[in-house]
């Protein structure tokens, strides 16, 4: 191993770290090391000799394992702690495991011991990158839904059975509606209940006809404070995994459109098609971040696999970053279009 490692050695026997440090050079470990025997050593190696590796046995005069794991997991490492003992019952060993030891080696079987801190050191870079990469996400999609947040348009999953109550809905309806994305979500009734009573008979056989299909219908909704506006819903029906159909839509007020008169009508056709690349596109790239990220999830990824799934994500996340922009633009083209 080329990297030089940095070990720290919890053991009160000096003939058991010289049989582990043997061993270690033996199987190509190339490091430098620290011994500590009790608590108060260990936690001052712990900042101070800033260790890469802990291998600590169990049952020292003063200490033993499990205080030296709770210790390691107080100081927030992240570094392999591996239990290096005489013998202890596997019940036990599986219990450290679970408490956050990275393996454990009985000092009758020390030549395995290069092998684990190897594979401890890939797992643990793996799952570094893991968390990078999550973090990396969680910034992105703040951003997102910040951008999203700002634009004209909502973007919204319903059901597909004959009530449509929404399931998702982005947050900015309640800049547009008054009712906000958590009342949309409590209250089923709230979409259908407040179409127009003159729309929603047509608007409802609308939806019904284009089942499995894509569609774009113009109708009124009553908003919280009473008034009517016009929406755009432009929605497609799409099929999850389980081969249930939900419909994928964006909702847009195109009241200062329908209250211009016939003129706009240009303007409304080139909305709608607008809404129909919105949809598909933003559904498209959230699919795609979506899946990457139960991959990444797996804890069977390798480095290079979590490396090669986080360039992946990159491409479709800046697509969305890049059309939410473009899409900004393009309402604001739209509005000055409609002053004049």
């Amino acid at each position: 191993m080329d990297r030089h490692l940095k070990i720290l050695f919890v053991e009160d026997s000096q003939t058991d770290v010289d049989l582990i440090q043997w061993e270690l050079k033996k199987g190509g470990i190339n490091f430098a090391g620290k011994t500590v025997d009790c608590r108060v050593g260990f936690e001052e190696a712990l900042t101070s000799f800033n260790p890469d590796v802990i291998l600590c046995d169990h049952s020292l005069p003063q200490f033993n394992s499990q205080e030296a794991l709770k210790i390691y997991k107080d100081f927030n490492y992240s570094i392999p702690f591996i239990l290096v003992t005489g013998a202890v019952s596997e019940e036990f060993a599986v219990k450290m495991i679970k408490e956050g030891a990275d393996d454990y080696i009985l000092k009758s079987n020390l030549m395995r011991l290069s092998s684990a801190i190897i594979h401890a050191l890939k797992t643990r870079k793996a799952e570094h990158e893991r968390e990078k990469a999550f973090e990396e996400i969680k910034q992105k999609n703040v951003f997102m839904e910040q951008l999203m947040n700002s634009q004209p348009v909502v973007f919204y999953i319903a059901k597909a059975d004959s009530d449509h109550a929404i399931t998702s809905i982005s947050d900015n309806v309640q800049n547009i509606t008054g009712y906000t994305a958590k009342q949309f979500l409590d209250n089923p009734e709230i979409w259908p209940g407040n179409v127009h009573p003159d729309d929603a008979e047509k608007l409802l056989n609308y939806k019904e006809e284009k089942q499995g299909l894509s569609g774009s219908i113009e109708y009124r909704w009553q908003c919280a404070d009473g008034t009517w506006k016009w929406f755009l819903d432009n929605f497609t029906f799409v099929k999850d995994k389980n081969g249930e159909n939900h419909i994928h839509g964006a909702w847009i007020e195109i009241s200062d459109l329908k209250n211009a008169g016939l003129q706009k009508l240009e303007n409304i056709k080139g909305l709608e098609e607008m809404l129909f690349m919105t949809s598909h596109k933003v559904r498209q790239s959230i699919t795609q971040i979506v899946g990457l990220t139960d991959l990444i999830s797996a804890k069977t990824n390798s480095e290079a696999d979590v490396k090669r799934i986080i360039e992946y994500m990159k491409e479709p996340a800046h697509y969305l970053e890049v059309f939410t922009r473009e899409l900004t633009t393009f309402m604001e083209d739209l509005k000055e279009k409609n002053k004049n």
